[in-house]
Order: structure tokens, then sequence, then C-alpha cells
């Protein structure tokens, strides 16, 4: 509860430095409110997290000098605001420290063949960089990144129990952080947002943790179906995002109001509503994919999207029928008030 207590007195911090998301027409709160939950949960967890830290400094050096990079970047950009090139460069130095550090996408997981040592480097570059905003972009509502983030790092916790024992009490503790900010975060009118010192440092984290799963025996773990699940809503809601822009002939970093979140607001779920019912579809296809360990990647791949679209769609048309229903019988409601008016005044 630590973490509780610290974003509770950087809710009052931030209203006195004026620290605030303004609401825009692109923004789903309708009043200003502090981002500074990243920092919260990073002061609420501290002193485990670097006493852990500066228990494995000369194995995992590499990636605390990533991780500060990242920190800041967000850190700056919730408190005087940074351009989207910048942030993209810094993205892009840590996630070749990483690189360089020995981090690297597991490609022959997914082709049959090798590639050359700078296309391996760029796809690396690629999805350190993706996965970071993938987390930054899907914090749209109340409660939505942090429930994915629990659910990940909980998924990730259990998959480096006994084989990482630096890992694990990183999931450990960003558990625990993260559940402190759910309840400040997690209801209707929220008092304070993640913000990009949270979001980018928790796609900053995913990506780690999925990228160290090379380092553990298959025989001592799960298939790469597990880890990619555990991304698989972010990516996924990015990808389709970024196509659905091209095709529109728009830039794919120019902000609109198409990611899921969007859609499930447009459909009349509340934050809330809308939070759970994706955070119940990324527990589903964590579960699923304990059934894939024997089973190619790709198969599992085209498997969620499938599902996924197969119950999004049954929800949204379940929704619209509601609320075509709904209007239907206010109308009637309503033109029956007026005849009995109308009938009163005869």
């Amino acid at each position: 509860m630590f973490s509780y207590g610290c974003i509770a007195f950087l809710i009052q911090l931030a209203k006195r430095k004026n620290w605030m998301d303004v609401p825009d027409p692109r923004k789903s709160h309708s009043s200003p409110t502090p981002r500074l939950g990243g920092l919260g949960i990073l002061m609420g967890i501290s002193l485990p997290l670097f006493w852990t830290i500066y228990e494995y400094l000369d194995e995992y050096y590499f990636v605390l000098v990533s991780f500060f990079i990242v920190f800041l970047t967000g850190l700056l950009d919730d408190i005087r605001g940074l351009r989207v090139h910048v942030k993209f460069i810094m993205e892009s130095v840590a996630a070749l420290i990483l690189i360089k550090g020995g981090l690297q996408f597991p490609l022959e997981q997914f082709i049959p063949f090798t590639i050359p040592g700078y296309l391996q480097t760029f796809i690396s570059l690629l999805f350190i960089v993706g996965t970071i905003n993938a987390f930054n972009l899907i914090d749209g509502i109340n409660g939505l990144l942090a429930s994915l983030a629990l659910i990940g790092f909980i998924s990730f916790g259990v998959f480096y129990q006994s084989a990482n024992p630096f890992l694990f009490h990183l999931c450990l503790f960003y558990g625990a952080g993260i559940s402190g900010f759910l309840l400040h975060n997690f209801r209707y009118k929220a008092s304070i947002f993640m913000g990009d010192g949270g979001s980018l440092i928790i796609g900053f984290w995913m990506s780690v943790l999925f990228l160290y799963t090379e380092t553990v025996s298959p025989s001592e773990t799960f298939s790469m179906a597990f880890p990619i699940s555990i991304l698989a809503i972010p990516l996924l809601d990015m990808a389709r995002v970024v196509v659905v822009r091209l095709i529109q002939s728009k830039s794919p970093f120019s902000p609109d109001k198409s990611h899921l979140h969007h859609l499930f607001l447009r459909c009349q779920f509340s934050h809330v509503s809308s939070s759970s019912i994706i955070g119940m579809l990324a527990v589903m296809i964590i579960v699923v994919s304990l059934y894939f360990d024997q089973q190619p990647v790709w198969i599992f791949i085209l498997c969620i999207c499938l599902l996924s679209s197969i119950i999004l769609s049954v929800l949204f048309i379940l929704k619209t029928q509601y609320a075509d229903s709904d209007r239907i019988c206010k109308y009637d409601k309503r033109t029956s008030i007026q005849k009995l008016m109308g009938e009163s005044k005869i």
C-alpha cells in the first residue's frame, strides 16, 4: 500500500504544479486530471526494486540504463511535453542499448531460415519501440492499461518464478505497485492517470520480459505462444489502427478515436465495463495459449485474431441491439406521453 500513499501525495503535488492532463476532443475524460501515476508506482516500489537491481547489477546494468532513459522520456513528457520525434529518438536509443546488451527478437521461432545481422537488429529495434508505444497508445480509459499490465506482470511472474529470480521479483514488485495505482484509477472518475512516465515504462518492461524468454529452456517453461499472448491485445490494436489509417491515406501517427477502447465507448460501454471486458479477453487469450505449446506460433496468432474478432463482434452487435431497443422504448414512451398531454388539452 506504500504505492497507494505515494500516488495520493503526487495527486496533490500535480494539482499545485498544474501537471495535469487537459481534456481535448480526442480524449475521453472531461476535467483536468493529474498524470504522474507512473512516478507514484515507481516511488512505491523503489526500495525493494533497486535493492534487487543492485544485487544483479553486473548482469542487468544495460537494462537499468535503458530503463532510466525511457522513464526520463515519459516523465519529461508528463511535466513539460516532448515532441513525438524526440520521444522516438530516446526510445530508439534505449532499444539499441538493450540490443547491444544481447537482447534480440527471437525470429527463429517465426521463420525457418536465418537473416543478416543488421536485419535482425532492425526487427528487434522495431519490436521494442513498437511494444513501448503499443502500451502507451492503449492507455486511453480508466483502468485499462493498469489492468493489462497487472495481468502481464502476474503472467510473466509465473513464467520466471523458478527460471530467473531477478525478473520474477521485478514482476512481483510492479504487480504490487500497479495494484495500489488501480485503487486511484479504476473507477468512474479517476483521480490520477498513468501518464507517459508509467505507460512507456510498462511497455518497456513488457518488451524486456518477452525478449528474456529466449534465455529460458523450452523444457522448463511454456512455448512462445505464452509470452506472445501477454502482448497480444496492445500489439494487435496498434497494428489494426496503423493499417486502417494507412488505408484511409492518413499518417500512422495521426491521433484519432479508432482504438479498441474507443470502439467500446462508442457502443455506450462505460470506462469500467470496457476495461473489465478487455481485461477478461486478455486473460482468456493467455489461458488459450497454454493449449498451443506443441503448435506453430503462427497458428496461435491466427487463432487469437479470429477468436478476438468473433467475441468483439458479438459484444458490439448485442450492445448495438440493446441501444436500439432502448431508443425505441424511450421514443414510444415519449410519444405516449405527448398523446396523453394532447388528449388532456382537448
